[in-house]
């Protein structure tokens, strides 16, 4: 149905008066009209008198008032659609790189050790690291879970070469261990099958079910006891005080061989269960401050990092960074606690829908820190080299090119005689050291989205 409206025009002049006839309709009284102008006669005397009659009228649309689209009615507005739900994602990121460094220390490390070779800034293992980020919308709660997998050298290798009693890779019969031969003779009789005057079968003293096996074990040094997963759960805000980020995160092998208890202290396997926040300034995003401290014993670590972000083209970036780490070790004033600068990160990378290709460069500003992971080595200022020994703040850890195998032990054994010889010291042990490296590199490659 449509609305029609009717425009009748009259005009009169004194002594003479004409009513305009109305505007040709083409046929049809249902045609909408154009208002067409009408030129009006020119009256010689006289005023004029001019009124309108306007009517209206609803008429059903006829078959050219569809063809002239006359009845189309005006586009409806459409319903407004319901916000979306703000900062709701899933971040994922898949990840491999040729060594894992964290905090400066360089997790690949016991590829040297299973190859026979001197430590070095580029062991490259290759780890695989996912990643999955999952935010809460609209509250800036997010929880997040990355890992970290060896993807060579994973099993445990033998590379001290020496008859064991247990898979320690330390314990072996040799009563002098200046010998690296079994000496049979001095073995305790308990563990003797033949007797070792007549020569004859001879059960031991000792119950069977409680003696060791003596064999060639496996050293304990497979890169798969360094896999590890991190949990965190935390709260990203943007304010007019600038960004803050604060959380609890909780580190723990997953191989049964190195697992541990990530609220409770787990010896050597245990990894680390941290409080962090970080915070960066309204005025430069770029630049962050992150203190992380463990809420099991006493360490902190402390890192200021900057990070920029270029734009080459359209979907092509470009990043740098850099950054300043200090480490609180131990409790204050106890011999074996550090505090100072511990490591400095550098990155650069390249990244493409996605797609990113990245470099590593980590220095060691302490060998406090580092030679104690490699070597345990104690934090003291005895002259523990007159017997052979090193402390961790020499940077001198033993060099596995010189040290694993029959042979090395056979040289490093005789050298050992030698200087007890000439010394009288019988504590002197010698060990081939090497220095830690100062830098480590790594390559990494990833592809992250968003879900």
């Amino acid at each position: 149905m449509i609305l029609r409206m009717s425009l009748n025009i009259c005009l009169t002049g004194i002594g003479t008066s004409q009513i305009w006839p109305r505007v040709p309709q083409s046929g049809t009284k249902r045609r909408i009209h154009d208002l067409q102008k009408i030129h009006a006669r020119r009256w010689k005397r006289g005023f004029d008198l001019l009124w309108l009659h306007i009517s209206l009228e609803a008429q059903n649309p006829t078959e050219e008032d569809k063809r002239n689209n006359v009845t189309q009615p005006a586009p409806a507005t459409p319903a407004p659609a319901p916000d979306a739900i703000p900062d709701g994602a899933v971040d994922v990121q898949l990840k491999f790189t040729s060594n894992f460094l964290d905090r400066g220390e360089d997790r690949g490390r016991n590829r040297s050790v299973q190859r026979g070779k001197a430590y070095n800034s580029k062991e490259d293992p290759w780890f695989f690291q996912p990643s999955a980020k999952i935010k809460v919308p609209g509250s800036g709660l997010y929880f997040n879970a990355a890992g970290s997998f060896a993807l060579s050298n994973r099993n445990d290798k033998d590379v001290d070469q020496k008859l064991e009693d247990g898979p320690t890779g330390e314990q072996t019969l040799l009563t002098d261990s200046v010998n690296p031969l079994v000496n049979t003779a001095r073995l305790p009789a308990s563990t003797y099958i033949v007797d070792q005057l007549t020569m004859l079968p001879t059960w031991p003293t000792t119950p069977i079910h409680s003696l060791s096996v003596y064999k060639m074990y496996k050293d304990a040094n497979g890169l798969k006891r360094g896999d590890q997963i991190d949990l965190s759960f935390g709260h990203q805000s943007e304010t007019k005080l600038g960004n803050f980020d604060f959380g609890i995160n909780a580190s723990t092998r997953t191989d049964p061989k190195g697992k541990s208890n990530p609220f409770g202290d787990g010896g050597a396997n245990y990894q680390k269960t941290e409080m962090y926040v970080t915070y960066a300034p309204p005025f430069l995003t770029e630049l962050s401050f992150t203190i992380l401290a463990d809420v099991v014993n006493s360490d902190q670590y402390m890192k200021l990092a900057y990070t920029k972000e270029f734009e080459i083209k359209e979907n092509l970036k470009a990043d740098v960074s850099a950054g300043l780490g200090y480490m609180s070790l131990g409790t204050s004033g106890q011999s074996d606690s550090f505090h100072g600068l511990a490591d400095s990160p550098f990155g650069a990378g390249i990244s493409w829908n996605g797609f990113r290709f990245g470099l590593e460069a980590t220095y060691r500003h302490s060998y406090d820190i580092y030679d104690s992971q490699v070597d345990g080595d104690p934090r003291t200022s005895r002259a523990l080299y007159i017997d052979g020994g090193s402390t961790a703040g020499d940077g001198l850890v033993t060099d596995p090119s010189r040290t694993k195998g029959f042979g090395n032990q056979l040289v490093n054994s005789l050298i050992t005689s030698r200087v007890r010889a000439m010394t009288n010291n019988t504590s002197y042990t010698y060990t081939p050291r090497q220095k830690v490296p100062r830098w480590l590199y790594a390559v990494n490659v990833s592809y992250s989205t968003s879900l």
